[in-house]
């Protein structure tokens, strides 16, 4: 006899791209606090775009790709992306139990 497996495979995909989805939010909130600060809309342009199976967080202007790497007046503002993904400690408790 054969196991139809989809509808199980249906559920856990549903459970990933929602545990990813609300991680990449949560990264992405945080990313806004820690970016530098301009006249642009750095800040208003942060996106979050869920794959099968990862999580693009992106800011849509050439001053957050630059600020991101480098900033000699303000250095605590560098790699604000990589220390918002940092600072979630939990990673279980965005992905909530199918079975």
């Amino acid at each position: 006899m054969a196991t139809n497996f989809s509808k199980v495979d249906k559920l856990v995909d549903a459970a990933i791209k929602s545990g990813l989805t609300s991680l990449g939010n949560d990264v992405k909130k945080r990313a806004i606090v820690l970016a530098p600060v301009d006249s642009g809309d750095l800040r208003r342009s942060a996106r979050v775009d869920v794959r099968s199976d990862e999580v693009d967080i992106s800011f849509n202007t050439a001053y957050a790709r630059r600020r991101h790497y480098e900033n000699n007046l303000h250095p605590s503002t560098r790699l604000y992306l990589n220390n918002a993904l940092k600072s979630i400690t939990n990673v279980k408790a965005y992905f909530k139990e199918t079975f």
